[in-house]
């Protein structure tokens, strides 16, 4: 998504004491496009949470959830992503510790990997699909 027009569409706000109004929402990859979270759970690329369903209280919130199940559901049966069998175990690493050294040789070329997860849109984690040839 890096570097592409998106658009996003709030379905609440939260507004901590003393904080900033937080948005959430979703984000839709073109005007005729899917939404991202529907992409991302038809894929395998991420699974729902255990405890989804418990707080969202509204019908909306509730027929997403209820599309979401039905596209976790179909990867799952298809093997897709996080269900396939051909996983492998990943190293991690939480650091780069030379991102300068690093930008420079990744700058315009494209890099396979998966956002596991994004930190309030601030901060994001990124998994490389391949060991990349040198420690940066």
């Amino acid at each position: 998504m890096v570097g592409k027009v998106v658009q996003f569409q709030v379905l609440y706000t939260v507004s901590p004491a003393g904080s900033k109004t937080l948005e959430f929402g979703q984000v839709k990859l073109s005007p005729t496009g899917p939404f991202l979270p529907e992409l991302v759970v038809e894929k395998g690329w991420a699974k729902l949470r255990d405890n989804a369903g418990n707080i969202e209280t509204s019908e909306e919130a509730n027929a997403l959830l209820e599309k979401l199940k039905a596209l976790e559901a179909r990867a799952k049966a298809n093997s897709e992503g996080l269900w396939g069998s051909d996983l492998e175990v990943v190293e991690t690493t939480y650091d780069v510790s030379n991102s300068e050294a690093f930008l420079q040789e990744w700058k315009g070329r494209p890099v396979d990997g998966q956002f596991p997860n994004i930190i309030q849109c601030a901060a994001v984690m990124l998994t490389f699909e391949k060991r990349l040839s040198r420690e940066f």
